[in-house]
């Protein structure tokens, strides 16, 4: 049986493995929806984006709301 130093000696790696483990569910379940947000954001309002490279067409072919959905 491990005496107990040898227990938190060995517990340490499990803590690490675990944590390196859990970081991509993590970064999925808390980040994402902000990058997601900020993403559509950049789309919408950027100057070079790409729904108003669409609203730049639609005006030039003089059917505005063609590509709305």
């Amino acid at each position: 049986m491990k005496t107990f130093k040898q227990f938190q000696e060995g517990i340490g790696k499990y803590v690490v493995g675990g944590a390196l483990l859990a970081t991509p569910y993590l970064l999925k379940k808390f980040a994402k929806p902000k990058v997601d947000k900020q993403i559509k954001k950049s789309r919408d309002e950027s100057p070079i984006g790409a729904n108003k490279r669409m609203r730049d067409i639609e005006n030039a072919a003089g059917a505005p709301g063609f590509f709305d959905k």
